[in-house]
């Protein structure tokens, strides 16, 4: 003998009903990583640059934006620090987005939010 499930397509319709009704990544939360190379072109607009981390000992707050005379990357003419939030608004195509770091400690921990 078969026994019929009940209620289960009222089960399944409500699932999809909540699932379409949750927030996606892209409407709110994280939206990703930065891309720095992307970041530095985009806001040094010169033909040579590098995003690199400068210290001994290099932290979330550690990239820079060098600029080059050359495309040997020598010698730097100028570096500047990178506007991350900037970059997340520019890379994510969001005005509402904002960078933040999970460890001040990793270079590493850059990340794109919307609230």
């Amino acid at each position: 003998m078969i026994k019929k499930l009940p209620n289960l397509t009222a089960a399944v319709l409500a699932s999809s009903i909540f699932s379409l009704s949750l927030p996606s990544n892209a409407q709110a939360g994280v939206l990703g990583g930065i891309n720095m190379a992307r970041a530095c072109q985009q806001q040094t607009l010169v033909a040579y640059f590098g995003a690199v981390l400068v210290g001994n000992n290099p932290n979330a707050y550690s990239w820079r934006c060098r600029v080059y005379a050359t495309p040997l990357n020598w010698p730097t003419l100028w570096e500047s620090s990178v506007d991350m939030t900037r970059a997340c608004r520019s890379q994510y195509n969001n005005s509402r987005a904002f960078a933040e770091t999970t460890n001040w400690q990793s270079p590493y921990s850059w990340r794109c939010r919307v609230n």
